[in-house]
């Protein structure tokens, strides 16, 4: 059974072969002591939240984000800066689990959007977040942007 839960500092060991996974996924050098002390730090700090899945207590994918404020708006957003899913777990809901819990809470914490990107070539990625809502915002760079409206509850908005 997939079970998705909040990260702390009791638990966030959970994370840190994840993370590292996910960094070598974008390219980085494999380093689960960086890894290690990275999530820590954001645990300590509280400035981002994360999530991750687990399916009969293994972690199998995770979600991070972070808040974001719109001074031109006054709006506050939440950036989902990392999702990951372990390469045998993909095609089984698990992204969608953890990206509608982050919508949830971004909503809960007053977030009129949530905002995503991801690489060009990354097309499963790019489906997923079609697919969930997201629509895509001009494109200027190697990294495609996404934004998803949520209503007051986390639920999307369309």
């Amino acid at each position: 059974m997939k079970k998705i839960v909040t990260v702390n500092k009791e638990n966030a060991g959970l994370v840190y072969g994840l993370f590292n996974l996910y960094r070598v996924f974008y390219g980085k050098e494999p380093d689960l002591a960086l890894a290690r002390k990275y999530i820590d730090e954001r645990v300590r700090q509280a400035d981002s939240i994360i999530f991750v899945a687990l399916e009969d207590g293994v972690p199998i994918g995770f979600t991070q984000l972070y808040p974001s404020f719109s001074s031109a708006r006054l709006v506050k957003n939440w950036i989902i800066n990392d999702l990951y899913v372990l390469e045998d777990s993909r095609s089984q809901g698990v992204g969608t689990l953890l990206l509608e819990r982050a919508f949830h809470e971004a909503a809960k914490r007053g977030a009129t959007a949530v905002l995503i990107s991801t690489q060009q070539t990354n097309r499963t990625a790019r489906r997923l977040y079609q697919y969930l809502g997201f629509r895509e915002k001009e494109q200027a760079s190697e990294f495609v942007d996404y934004w998803l409206e949520l209503d007051t509850d986390g639920r999307r908005d369309g």
